[in-house]
């Protein structure tokens, strides 16, 4: 896909992980149908090389558990198809839980 998912927010949930929020995207005309959106998320102190990624599927909503509540986080947005990973990301947001 050659957009991105805008709107991104992360919201604490009770001290053990964080949700996270965002628009989604359509797909253009030639290109292949949207499968799914993935969240890269790591530590800001670490290096990209580092990141998690976690498959949303086609939801526009998730939660990310287990992070430590004394970290401070960067996280980035991607839509998918079966030509694989969207040409952008979101910007990065970073975040703490708690």
């Amino acid at each position: 896909p050659s957009q991105y998912p805008t709107e991104v927010h992360v919201f604490s949930v009770e001290g053990y992980g964080v949700r996270v929020n965002f628009r989604g995207i359509s797909t253009q005309i030639r290109e292949e149908p949207l499968r799914g959106y993935k969240v890269q998320y790591w530590k800001a102190t670490e290096n990209l090389l580092s990141a998690v990624e976690s498959d949303f599927g086609l939801m526009t909503t998730g939660v990310i558990r287990n992070l430590t509540s004394s970290e401070v986080y960067r996280l980035r947005v991607f839509a998918y198809s079966r030509a694989g990973m969207g040409k952008r990301s979101s910007p990065s947001i970073y975040f703490t839980v708690g």
